[in-house]
């Protein structure tokens, strides 16, 4: 439980870094307006606007903005670099890339 709890925080820390709220937001509403229009488009210039089409608008801006943190989850920092992309002390050791057992490594 410990260790979900750690990640969870890495994981909010990453994904809530502004430079990484404004792409992955800026991702969201481009991608989300998109499927809206696609998808819902029509219903919404008929003016049918029930409460169902509120949820399927809402899930078109959610998912791209899911997918775009998932993505930013899964990508490596550069080497000198931490995670959210400024240059380390060259004297920092990357304590986070130790706790990680390495294929091929005896912990």
């Amino acid at each position: 439980m410990r260790w979900f709890l750690t990640e969870a925080r890495r994981f909010l820390r990453i994904c809530l870094h502004p430079s990484h709220l404004r792409r992955t937001g800026a991702i969201a509403l481009i991608v989300g307006t998109w499927l809206t229009l696609f998808n819902q488009g029509d219903v919404l210039w008929s003016g049918d606007l029930g409460g169902g089409l509120w949820v399927k608008v809402l899930l078109n801006y959610l998912t791209p903005f899911v997918v775009s943190n998932l993505g930013l989850l899964s990508r490596k920092p550069e080497k000198g670099k931490s995670e959210d992309g400024r240059a380390l002390p060259e004297n920092h050791s990357d304590r986070a890339s130790r706790d990680i057992p390495q294929p091929g490594r005896r912990s």
